[in-house]
């Protein structure tokens, strides 16, 4: 019986198709497959960069737009002459039949406001008069509560007419029928002055954190995480949406880029442990609107020359939000 013997030739052939095979047409396919995974990813996240800072921008506009409504509708509350009158009249000892009719006819004025103008930002307004009265649209008593050495009440009158940003603000509306404890507010105040600079009260406000965050947060906060909070001047926490990463935020409140973010800018910076965050500065007193950090890779800087103005692939894959800065 006689076996074909193979000719090392054609082994040699076919080790060389393959070979070139491998070279020429398989390897070029892997690299343009992983090229276009990477380009892919990096579309992705660019995307989702765009879009979170779009979300905060709106957000942080729509906060300016709140707040310019509700000082504008206050001040004209503020400097009519029905509300100064009546002010005067409350500053004296006794309960009247006049003193009554005072406090009646600035709940009317301030049940008109509300209704006319702060309803649409959802806000209350109440006047605490330097007698003490506490006067809502359906409050008329004295308060309860011992608020002239009051951090918050002090800083109302070093400020004056100027916007002052306050939690403490929080006592004086638990005693109206008005508040609840169930949804957060943005609380703000103001002194009331007459024509000549004298202190007749001071005008304090709430707005619904509702109106402020709207559906926009509900996008940018997820299940998985994420929180906004709205900082004053000094990075105290005036109102947040999902009271989340509190260790990283105290430590994003010692940031100096923080202080420092330029106006109408959104701006992204990093911090220990894989957090970055973004923020972008409200256009009332320098508070700020942040949206806090989450745990993901970590976020290179624009000037780093490992990313040469590009964000790796492995950023921004989800994000996690803290913000706005006043």
């Amino acid at each position: 019986m006689s076996f074909k013997r193979k000719n090392p030739g054609n082994q040699s052939i076919r080790r060389q198709l393959t070979f070139y095979m491998g070279l020429f047409v398989v390897l070029p396919l892997c690299l343009a497959l992983m090229l276009l995974n990477f380009y892919l990813q990096k579309v992705t996240t660019e995307n989702k960069i765009n879009n979170e800072t779009d979300l905060l921008s709106q957000i942080r506009d729509n906060t300016d737009q709140m707040i310019e409504v509700t000082n504008y509708a206050t001040s004209m509350l503020m400097t009519n002459k029905n509300t100064l009158k009546n002010l005067r009249i409350l500053e004296q000892d006794g309960d009247s039949y006049e003193i009554y009719q005072a406090k009646r006819e600035l709940s009317n004025d301030i049940s008109d406001v509300e209704s006319s103008v702060l309803n649409a930002v959802g806000g209350k307004v109440a006047i605490l008069t330097k007698k003490g009265y506490m006067i809502g649209s359906y409050t008329l008593s004295r308060t309860e509560t011992n608020y002239e050495k009051e951090q918050w009440y002090q800083e109302i009158l070093e400020n004056g007419r100027k916007t002052t940003y306050s939690t403490g603000i929080e006592t004086m509306f638990q005693e109206m029928t008005i508040h609840d404890n169930i949804q957060k507010y943005f609380y703000m105040g103001r002194e009331i002055l007459d024509y000549s600079g004298k202190n007749l009260g001071v005008m304090l406000i709430r707005l619904s954190e509702k109106k402020i965050w709207g559906k926009l947060a509900a996008g940018m906060v997820t299940e998985e995480g994420g929180a906004l909070y709205i900082l004053d001047r000094n990075n105290d926490i005036l109102m947040e949406y999902n009271e989340k990463y509190q260790k990283q935020l105290k430590e994003l409140r010692e940031q100096e880029t923080v202080k420092e973010i330029s106006e109408n800018e959104i701006t992204i910076g990093n911090l220990k442990d894989d957090f970055y965050y973004m923020e972008g500065e409200l256009e009332n007193d320098s508070n700020k609107l942040v949206c806090s950090p989450g745990n993901f890779p970590k976020r290179k800087q624009k000037d780093s020359p490992e990313n040469s103005g590009n964000v790796t692939s492995g950023d921004w894959i989800h994000c996690l939000h803290h913000v706005i800065f006043f």
